[in-house]
C-alpha cells in the first residue's frame, strides 16, 4: 500500500545516496534521484512488480511480510554488484544475494529508475569519460601524451553533450547456470535508440547500442579516443557524445585502464577521479564510527 503522509512503516526517500552504485557519497551532495523500482523473482517479489517514486518522500506500509523491507533489498543489491568493479568493500554483501531467488529460483532481476540530476554527479561523469579517452591505447610513438589527450578533451568535449547518461535503468540480473551468473548493465536513451554500458559480466567495460542483454554475442570494441574523433568534423574543435552515439558502429571500450609507468604527469581526469573517489571512503568510513 503507498500512500502519503502516512506513519511510515519504511519510508523510501526520492534522492538516495550515490553510494549505491559506486563508491560512497558526499555529505550533502553526490545524491541520485530514484524514479522507479522494479524486481521479478526476488525475494518475495514472484511476479514483477515496479513502485514508481514520485518528488518528495514516499511512504510505503503494509503487513509483516508484504516486502516492505525487500524494497531496500533492491537498493542494497544494486550497490553491491557493482561495487565489485569499484573495490568497494560492500561487494562482500554480493554473495548473500545468490540464494535470494524467489521460492529457490535460480534466476531473478532488479532494476532502478534513476536521474543524475546534482552538479557533482554529472561533473564525475564528464571526468570519467574524459579519463578513458586519456587513458586510449596509444598508436603511433609520437602520438600525444595521455596527459596532452586529457587536456584536448577536456577543453573540447561539452559536458553539456552527455545528458543522455544522466538518466536511465541499472539493472541487475543473477543465472545462476551462467558461467558469470551475475550481469549489470546502465541502460540510457538517447533521441529514439537504445545503448547501455556493462557494469558487471562478460563484455564488461563495453558501451553498446541496444538495449542491456547478457546473452549479446561479444565483438571487439574500439577507443574512446577513436570514437569521439570520428564523429567529429575535420575543421572543429568540438567533440558532441550525442553525435558520437548516433554514428556508433561498433562497442566502445568505455573504461578507464592504468596507464604504463612512464615520464609525463598524470591527467587532470584521473586526479579527479582519484580525488572524488578518496573523499567518498574517507567518509564512508566515518559513516561507520
Amino acid at each position: 500500500m503507498l500512500r502519503r503522509g502516512a506513519v511510515p512503516d519504511a519510508a523510501l526517500p526520492g534522492r538516495l545516496p550515490a553510494g549505491f552504485w559506486r563508491r560512497g557519497y558526499e555529505r550533502g551532495t553526490g545524491l541520485v534521484e530514484v524514479r522507479g523500482i522494479e524486481a521479478e523473482r526476488f525475494l518475495s517479489a514472484g511476479v514483477r512488480v515496479r513502485l514508481d517514486l514520485g518528488a518528495g518522500l514516499t511512504v510505503v506500509t503494509g503487513p509483516n511480510g508484504a516486502g516492505k523491507t525487500n524494497l531496500g533489498a533492491c537498493l542494497d543489491l544494486a550497490r553491491a554488484v557493482i561495487a565489485r568493479a569499484a573495490g568497494d568493500p560492500a561487494a562482500e554483501r554480493l554473495s548473500l544475494y545468490e540464494s535470494a531467488g524467489h521460492d529457490g529460483a535460480a534466476s531473478f532481476w532488479v532494476a532502478l529508475d534513476l536521474h543524475l540530476d546534482q552538479a557533482l554527479e554529472r561533473r564525475r561523469v564528464w571526468a570519467f569519460v574524459c579519463a578513458a579517452y586519456a587513458c586510449s591505447p596509444r598508436g603511433e610513438p609520437a602520438a600525444p601524451s595521455a596527459d596532452q589527450d586529457d587536456a584536448q578533451v577536456r577543453e573540447w568535449l561539452a559536458e553539456e553533450s552527455l545528458a543522455s547518461l544522466w538518466s536511465g535503468r541499472l539493472l541487475v540480473r543473477y543465472e545462476a547456470a551462467a558461467v558469470r551468473p551475475w550481469f549489470a548493465a546502465w541502460e540510457f536513451r538517447h533521441g529514439d535508440g537504445t545503448w547501455h554500458v556493462v557494469l558487471e559480466g562478460d563484455g564488461s567495460g563495453q558501451l553498446r547500442r541496444g538495449p542491456a542483454d547478457p546473452l549479446a554475442p561479444l565483438a571487439g570494441a574500439g577507443s574512446v579516443k577513436e570514437w569521439l574523433l570520428a564523429s567529429k568534423p575535420q575543421a572543429e574543435t568540438r567533440l558532441d557524445f550525442g553525435v558520437a552515439l548516433e554514428q556508433m558502429s561498433q562497442p566502445v571500450a568505455f573504461s578507464v585502464q592504468s596507464l604504463p609507468a612512464g615520464p609525463g604527469r598524470v591527467p587532470a581526469s584521473l586526479r579527479d577521479l582519484a580525488t572524488g573517489a578518496e573523499r567518498d571512503r574517507v567518509h564512508e568510513q566515518g559513516l561507520h564510527l
